[in-house]
């Protein structure tokens, strides 16, 4: 299968890729009480400590706990849970990292029954031959946000398909980058009509994910098979490039607050340590 039949593929599978990493993010709006000020994206990762809300650290790092409230229903709302505990790392503009997590008090941790949470296990730690697969930019932008009556909360969610460069790979001798960088034009061409089409502005996508979507299974091609890899921090308006954090750094984050991350990275690494001899 070459990089157009893929496409042609993921694009038929959007609705049902989109419901998948819809289940697995929310939004997370700084508010004054009265109004929303700025919101970013937020994605709900499964730890045996509970349940963790990792993001950009410049969604959150502005804003008093009190004002930072997440959003996880799907249809427009103003009912909002503030998060009983942040921590962020970096989150300045041109900065290498950029990374923060939210913890939801136990009452508000039913507000995610419906949620579902990324596995340790769903993050692609130490990825190779990035550049043989395809990337999902996903988020909730503002260019797409509605407003219904007194219900503002309504962020739509947007995915953006793209090929990764292979210079992001973990194949070479020394560490990577941090970063992973994703083209994202204006416009692209629809592959079924050959129609270009615009794509909104990506203004509140930071903190949504970056995925990997892989090609290596020799039946039926599932879900199973989308892979995180980052956490989109910037956008480089002027060179059409997003920016994102990998969740090599995204561990390192978390590991001294969470013992269960800590484990898995260490695991991780010392696998990939294995698999270079």
């Amino acid at each position: 299968m070459d990089l157009k039949q893929r496409k042609v593929l993921l694009t038929a599978a959007r609705p049902f890729i989109n419901r998948h990493l819809f289940d697995r993010s929310l939004g997370i709006v700084a508010h004054d009480g009265m109004k929303p000020l700025e919101h970013g994206t937020g994605m709900l990762l499964g730890l045996e400590e509970g349940p963790v809300i990792v993001t950009a650290a410049h969604v959150i790092k502005p804003f008093k706990r009190e004002q930072l409230q997440f959003l996880t229903t799907e249809r427009p709302s103003n009912f909002l849970a503030a998060p009983t505990r942040l921590e962020f790392l970096g989150g300045e503009t041109f900065g290498e990292l950029d990374l923060g997590f939210l913890q939801p008090t136990p009452m508000s941790v039913r507000l995610l029954d419906e949620k579902k949470c990324i596995r340790l296990e769903e993050l692609d730690v130490f990825p190779t031959d990035l550049s043989s697969d395809l990337a999902i930019c996903f988020g909730l932008p503002e260019a797409i946000h509605q407003v219904q009556g007194h219900n503002i909360h309504c962020y739509n969610t947007f995915t953006y398909l793209t090929n990764i460069p292979d210079e992001f790979d973990w194949n070479g001798e020394d560490k990577p980058s941090n970063s992973i960088f994703m083209e994202y034009p204006k416009a692209v061409e629809d592959v079924f009509t050959g129609r270009w089409e615009d794509l909104p502005e990506p203004y509140g996508m930071s903190g949504g994910g970056m995925w990997r979507v892989t090609f290596k299974c020799d039946g039926l091609w599932t879900l199973d098979q989308v892979r995180l890899i980052g956490i989109n921090t910037e956008f480089y308006a002027a060179e059409r490039f997003i920016r994102a954090n990998r969740v090599e750094a995204l561990l390192e984050f978390l590991s001294p607050h969470f013992p269960s991350v800590a484990r898995f990275l260490a695991q991780a690494r010392e696998e990939f340590e294995g698999r270079r001899g």
